[in-house]
């Protein structure tokens, strides 16, 4: 199915890029790929690490002292990348999910570099992401450290499932293709036990709602699947068309004394396989734009 690539927004949704940076190759990697976009998107990249050494009864000269050695760390790290010259550089005492969330609070978007080995468990719990995701008040997007660079003209994949709390990550998702001049596909996934029926089953009102969202975006495609496990599905989709970014809503920040985002978000958190957004549960492009 062809796409039309959006006119770009005069209205641009995204200003500020907030990277999470602390020397490991993940996070530089992140930020070399965060500094890509930013430059598509037309907009500011900060670099943010966060210093978790108890420092706050020392002397302010020696506090601003620690800061800029920090600083300089961070700026040698990102030394070798053209994209990160003259980047803002930021630190914050605090445990980094912490001061992300609080950052995040002046940006439109929060970056991190995957890792693997973090957290508990096939989800990631405690992980930073896993802790960011709850606590950001703008989406975040997740970046493995083998992403490819962005297409001239990127491709978005959207996951759609007929949710009102979707809906704000589908229109994030064509504001965002707006401003990157990206195409957009929105992927249905459907359980495999109904795809032998000419109905959609229990999924039916599901499949209805998100087919009527994306009939009223003409410049976004559709596609459907079948598929046991959301999560998987969607990154065999995302694979197939060659997309840039794969983007999915938060289901709850609270379930499970706030463990859960939803399994297929959860399980896409921890195991992007490329890069991966995070829509917060209850976020609104209203709150965005303010």
């Amino acid at each position: 199915m062809t796409t039309t690539t959006p006119q770009r927004d005069p209205s641009p949704l995204i200003h500020r890029v907030l990277v999470g940076v602390d020397g490991t190759d993940p996070s530089i990697a992140a930020a070399d790929w965060a500094a890509t976009l930013a430059q598509r998107l037309h907009a500011e990249i900060v670099l943010m690490d966060a210093l978790t050494r108890p420092y706050s009864e020392i002397a302010p000269p020696v506090d601003n002292a620690i800061r800029r050695s920090e600083q300089a760390h961070v700026a040698h790290d990102v030394a070798g990348d053209a994209s990160l010259a003259g980047a803002d550089i930021e630190v914050l005492e605090g445990e980094p999910s912490d001061t992300l969330a609080y950052a995040a609070g002046d940006a439109e978007l929060v970056v991190i570099g995957s890792k693997d080995t973090e957290g508990l468990g096939h989800h990631g719990w405690f992980s930073l992401a896993h802790s960011l995701a709850h606590r950001t008040p703008c989406p975040m997007l997740v970046v493995p450290h083998d992403a490819r660079p962005l297409h001239s003209t990127p491709t978005l994949l959207v996951g759609v499932d007929g949710s009102d709390g979707n809906q704000q990550a589908f229109e994030w998702t064509r504001r965002l293709a707006q401003q990157l001049g990206a195409s957009v596909t929105a992927a249905f996934v459907t359980d495999p036990m109904y795809d032998t029926f000419d109905s959609a089953g229990s999924y039916g009102p599901e499949e209805v709602a998100a087919r009527e969202e994306v009939a009223n975006a003409p410049e976004v495609a559709f596609t459907e699947a079948a598929g046991m496990h959301t999560a998987a599905t969607l990154q065999e989709l995302a694979a197939d068309a060659n997309a840039d970014m794969l983007i999915v809503s938060a289901r709850s920040r609270r379930s499970l004394d706030g463990l859960l985002l939803g399994r297929t978000p959860d399980e896409l958190l921890h195991h992007p396989t490329c890069p991966t957004v995070i829509v917060p549960h209850g976020f609104t492009l209203g709150a965005a734009a303010a």
